[in-house]
């Protein structure tokens, strides 16, 4: 149970990762935020303007601004599995950071193109199924991705598919903690291993999109995309990133589609298709109202490690998930974990049941929410595979 349970607990930290990495504007470390200096920009060798730049020992990195404009934001979507199994997405999402514009830090220096009192905020798109909906592949199906980039973006690019684990997770964070993170090449190769990244490289189109690029198909896992470009002086710009989950099982759930206002929501796990042994695997299922599945986080800091505040829809994740501290690995309970979750949707907005090993039969207390649409997000973990399979179901309270 406590292995599974830290299972899922990688798999929230990663999430937290992977919505820093889509943003693309700054790195967040234990002693301070990194950022840039002054509005000195240099010649990024393309028609567009970065938003940000971290300068590494080795070389610089520009990072691109994202906008909610769908075609030209430069967000990465992701095309549908061939079984077009899709979870829905919080709606809006958006980020805002207010906090000093340059540090240094671990041997960095970073800096935000934006003026000293300014907020710097983003919004994601929200105006398709592509955008408000996000794919869980199989093994064996076909991954695709397309880049909606700015006009002005052009020439060849460097796609970076990396599978994450825990170890490189564990890695970065120590890296950041020792503060050792001057040299890019090296912080890359020594936390991610040979065989756990591929490149692909591609030519952007005229209008600076590449699209329905075929990554193939992939091993069961947690995987985050990078774009990036390299520049006529060696610099590079990172274009965008995403995150995407393979299972490694189908996950079939019979769940009703509506419940009357007062009544549990009772759940069955039908089947995790093809996997050898199913009494390992504990089940969570969480119920969240439609009109309260949002994602608002602000990044507020003064510069430094204690005045640094991560709040996502009104709830501090560095105090109430303890990331920025030194027992970053260790444990939650079953209960602590689903007291955790509960939290983060917040009272009267979900509720959350956390099955013990083996439990095929899950039943959510229901009886104070109030009427109106909830998605239902059903997930299965496992000592050796991790997220084992994950499905979202509709759910109407009368």
């Amino acid at each position: 149970m406590r292995k599974n349970l830290l299972t899922l607990k990688k798999g929230l930290l990663i999430l937290i990762v992977t919505a820093f990495v889509l943003t693309s504007v700054l790195a967040m470390a234990e002693g301070g935020i990194i950022d840039v200096k002054n509005d000195e920009k240099t010649d990024a060798k393309t028609d567009v303007n970065p938003i940000g730049a971290i300068n590494f020992t080795d070389r610089v990195v520009y990072f691109l601004n994202h906008t909610s404009d769908p075609d030209e934001g430069n967000w990465i979507t992701l095309g549908n599995p061939d079984n077009e199994t899709r979870v829905q997405l919080p709606q809006p999402i958006n980020l805002t950071y207010s906090g000093p514009k340059y540090k240094e830090y671990g041997g960095v220096s970073a800096t935000l193109f934006k003026a000293e009192d300014e907020n710097y905020t983003i919004t994601y798109p929200s105006t398709s199924a592509s955008y408000t909906t996000h794919p869980i592949y199989l093994p064996g199906e076909n991954v695709t991705m397309s880049f909606h980039g700015e006009n002005g973006l052009e020439g060849d690019v460097e796609i970076y598919l990396i599978k994450v684990n825990s170890d490189c997770a564990s890695g970065l964070f120590d890296a950041f903690k020792a503060g050792d993170i001057g040299n890019l090449d090296n912080l890359f190769h020594c936390n991610i291993e040979e065989g756990e990244y591929e490149k692909y490289c591609a030519e952007l189109g005229n209008n600076g999109d590449l699209l329905d690029y075929d990554l193939g198909p992939l091993d069961a896992g947690e995987y985050c995309i990078v774009m990036m470009q390299e520049n006529e002086d060696c610099s590079l710009t990172a274009l965008s990133a995403t995150a995407f989950v393979v299972t490694e099982y189908e996950l079939c759930v019979d769940a009703p589609s509506s419940i009357v206002k007062g009544d549990d929501l009772d759940i069955s796990i039908r089947d995790l298709v093809g996997a050898p042994d199913k009494s390992n695997c504990t089940y969570v299922a969480a119920l969240i109202r439609g009109q309260a599945y949002k994602a608002n986080i602000e990044i507020n800091s003064d510069g430094t490690k204690n005045g640094t505040s991560i709040i996502v829809n009104e709830v501090d994740l560095i105090d109430e998930f303890d990331i920025n501290s030194s027992n970053y690995r260790s444990k939650l309970t079953r209960n602590e974990l689903q007291t955790e979750i509960q939290t983060l949707i917040g009272e009267g907005n979900g509720a959350i049941a956390v099955g013990e090993a083996g439990q095929e039969a899950l039943s959510i207390t229901a009886f104070d929410l109030p009427v109106g649409d909830y998605y239902l997000f059903v997930g299965a973990y496992s000592p050796e595979e991790g997220l084992a399979g994950l499905t979202q179901l509709d759910v109407e309270i009368k």
